[in-house]
């Protein structure tokens, strides 16, 4: 490169430099997604395993709930009751017993002077007082109880001593409540048996159970994590709402740093890859699409050649009956003219379809254009119906009509009977098995639409996007019917040059097949000077 100019050496250098940039940016890029796609992944296990232990706390706390219940329905309300309630179940630290009135009947204030006493007593008077409000009856007199709708139990939640102390409040049908305030060493110590101890094997976190406070109350797992931000969290339900699990894992800086100390040879050696891979990429999918068009087109040629040799045939077969019956002594004029009307229909036939073939070769922008005359639609969709009345009958394909477009208007005559010809072509291929067609026409302002339904097989529907398709074609099969894989788009093209469509509407039974164009009225001093 020496003896190119340092303007074009700096532009080459660039040109170079730049996609390779570009590329290693790129690598980056999508590690760092990468990266971000394991820890979601990491982070979404994480978020199930602590799904699965609230669902066991909750677990717990229902059976703590149901037990305390049964052994309250078996209690009085006696205060001897309350006291063997205490002595008996450990799991219970105090009982109170609340009147319908609110008043604390058990247990009564302390006769000792202490300060421990009275201070136990205060703590349990304003549990009773800060009870769930759900867990009451107010009094409309003093004599009168309002009835109201209150919750049998609930929870209460209370700090006092060491920490978050819970309450398990009955309401009695006469309105007076029991309340349990549970032992917290012990179902704390009871909650945590039920924790796991390790992580699972695959696992190098950490799982810890906070408070309110962010408190750990319990951990599990890898010891040397230290984080400030979990990778997931997952808050308790009631009556442990305020408290969390959280799961960390470990930051290794240390592995960062040799990552990236060896970035430049990764991304070199990246890109050498993505750029081998882009190019043998390139290849392949050049050459397979070569092959591919190649094959159409080798197919093409077979095909074509198959559909001028089948009227091509009929002409030669038709013209040597006519030849026979004019050698014939008695006049055969019927036979003859029956033999000529084919010979014309197959010699029309064979043009539109080298018209047609033509036409698509040439390629968008060529096609030829539309010539507009005065003309009736439903007498030129008569006319294609004769020219196929005996194919027709030769397939016992029973025709039927709904013509409503009588009036004369000004379009391409051979648009629409192109486009005819090709629908009931297909007809025949693919739909003969049903037996009938049917072919309708309207007239809505300069709107011409003609709907051809059939009762064959239909179009699978995973076949409706393509067979508008050029080449493309239901059956592939040596035993399919013959054709290029052209006629619907020439159709669809022929519709669309004269601003309409051509499309497949959606049908329970066989294949209906609407084609619509734009149409002039013939003012009708045109019509009377034409006629």
């Amino acid at each position: 490169m020496t003896w190119l100019p340092v303007r074009i050496q700096i532009a080459l250098f660039f040109l170079i430099a730049a996609p390779i940039a570009m590329l290693v940016w790129i690598g980056f890029a999508m590690m760092r997604a990468e990266e971000l796609r394991a820890k979601r992944q990491v982070a979404a296990l994480a978020e199930g395993r602590l799904l699965e232990l609230v669902q066991a706390i909750d677990d717990f706390m229902s059976s703590q709930h149901r037990s305390i219940m049964q052994k309250m329905e078996l209690c009085g309300k006696l205060p001897d009751d309350l006291v063997a309630l205490e002595r008996t179940n450990p799991h219970i630290r105090r009982t109170m017993w609340i009147s319908s009135r609110g008043r604390m009947l058990h247990p009564p204030p302390p006769s000792v002077v202490s300060d421990g006493a009275f201070l136990l007593y205060n703590e349990l008077s304003l549990m009773a007082r800060q009870r769930p409000a759900g867990l009451t009856r107010s009094q409309a007199s003093a004599y009168t109880v309002q009835e109201v709708d209150v919750e049998e139990s609930g929870w209460q939640k209370s700090y006092f001593d060491e920490g978050l102390q819970l309450v398990l409040w009955k309401v009695r049908p006469d309105g007076a409540a029991i309340g349990c305030w549970l032992e917290r060493a012990r179902w704390m110590s009871d909650l945590i048996a039920i924790l796991p101890d390790v992580e699972p094997a695959n696992s190098q976190g950490a799982t810890v159970l906070v408070d309110a406070n962010g408190n750990g109350v319990y951990r599990w797992g890898a010891s040397d994590v230290q984080s400030t931000t979990p990778l997931a969290e997952s808050p308790l339900k009631e009556p442990l709402a305020t408290w969390r699990i959280r799961y960390y894992v470990p930051q290794n800086p240390s592995g960062a740093l040799t990552l990236l100390s060896y970035w430049p040879w990764f991304f070199g050696i990246a890109t050498i890859a993505f750029v081998l891979l882009a190019l043998g990429a390139y290849v392949s999918l050049a050459t397979a699409q070569q092959l591919r068009l190649a094959n159409q087109r080798v197919s093409f040629v077979g095909q074509v050649s198959h559909e001028l040799r089948t009227p091509l045939t009929n002409i030669r077969l038709y013209a040597e009956m006519a030849q026979r019956d004019l050698a014939q002594s008695e006049p055969p004029v019927n036979r003859i003219a029956e033999r000529i009307e084919v010979i014309d229909s197959e010699s029309k036939r064979l043009s539109r379809l080298i018209s047609g073939v033509l036409e698509f070769m040439q390629g968008r922008g060529k096609e030829r254009p539309v010539a507009n005359r005065a003309v009736v639609p439903d007498e030129i969709i008569r006319q294609v119906l004769r020219q196929c009345s005996i194919s027709l009958e030769r397939s016992c394909i029973k025709l039927s009509t709904d013509l409503n477009a009588s009036t004369e208007i000004g379009m391409d005559s051979d648009v629409l009977e192109q486009i005819l010809i090709n629908l009931i072509n297909n007809v025949e291929k693919y739909g003969a098995s049903g037996k009938s067609i049917f072919v309708a026409s309207r007239l809505d302002g300069e709107t011409l639409t003609v709907d051809i339904r059939d009762t064959g097989p239909g179009v699978h529907s995973r076949y409706v996007d393509r067979i508008f398709d050029p080449f493309f074609r239901l059956d592939n099969a040596n035993t399919a019917p013959s054709g290029t894989g052209l006629g619907l788009t020439i159709a669809r093209a022929a519709a669309k040059r004269h601003g309409g469509g051509l499309e497949l509407v959606p049908t329970d039974t066989g294949a209906h097949f609407r084609l619509w164009v734009l149409v002039q009225r013939v003012p009708l001093e045109q019509r009377e000077r034409d006629v």
